[in-house]
């Protein structure tokens, strides 16, 4: 049972980190996320830094203020422009 719930914070971890990777490499402001999702801009903070837990009735809302699919930050990763190949 430890282990499912280190797995669950993990994976909570994750998409935490996901969520705030995906904000800066889009340019989107975390104080205009907070506003849309009617949280003040510390709590939201705090989900990004993984000091609060992202509940998921808050993933889906970020996920259609976004206007992702419901698995999008799951899986997102971070394309470094360095590692672009060369046409």
């Amino acid at each position: 049972m430890a282990t499912t719930a280190y797995m669950r914070f993990n994976a909570v971890k994750m998409i935490n980190q996901n969520l705030k990777e995906y904000l800066d490499d889009n340019g989107i402001k975390y104080a205009h996320m907070a506003n849309k999702l009617n949280m003040t801009a510390t709590n939201f903070s705090h989900i990004l830094k993984n000091r609060q837990n992202i509940n998921v009735e808050v993933y889906f809302k970020i996920c259609d203020v976004l206007g992702l699919p419901e698995n999008y930050l799951r899986y997102y990763s971070r394309v470094n422009p360095n590692d672009k190949k060369n046409d």
